[in-house]
This record gives C-alpha cells, sequence and structure tokens, in this order.
C-alpha cells in the first residue's frame, strides 16, 4: 500500500541513517519502527488511576463580619 505521510527533517535524518546502516530500504525501515512502536504501545501498562486528595474548604472567616472579610483580603 502507498501513502504519503510529513516526516519532520531532524527524525527522517534518523530513519535514513539506520536504513543507510543497516543497508535496508528506506520503506523497509520506515515499517518495522512503525510495528516496533504498535508493539511497545499494546504492551504498555495502562496509567495508575489517579488520586484525589480533599481538605476542609470550610471558611476561614465569618464572612458576615465586614472587618474581618477586609482582613482576609489583605492577606
Amino acid at each position: 500500500m502507498r501513502t504519503t505521510i510529513s516526516i519532520d527533517q531532524p527524525l527522517f535524518r534518523r530513519i535514513k541513517a539506520i536504513s543507510y546502516k543497516e543497508h535496508k530500504p528506506l520503506t523497509r525501515v520506515i515499517g518495522e519502527l512503525l510495528i516496533r512502536g504498535l508493539r511497545e504501545k499494546k504492551r504498555s501498562p495502562k496509567p495508575s488511576p489517579i488520586r484525589w486528595y480533599s481538605h476542609d474548604m470550610a471558611p476561614r472567616f465569618d464572612y458576615r463580619d465586614k472587618d474581618a472579610l477586609y482582613k482576609a483580603l489583605e492577606e
């Protein structure tokens, strides 16, 4: 199957270097790298669940007391 993809220049240089070093066609190297990446992604563990922490969110002052409100706003 033929398709066109855009590859960033630094990445393309690395793939081309592998192709040259291993004496393999560029398309074969790209295919092998994609297969390897997909296999690793399939095997990668699922991320651990997020732990939520909660704290008491009670007001730090009596909101009906305007002096206490002003003092809290200055802090």
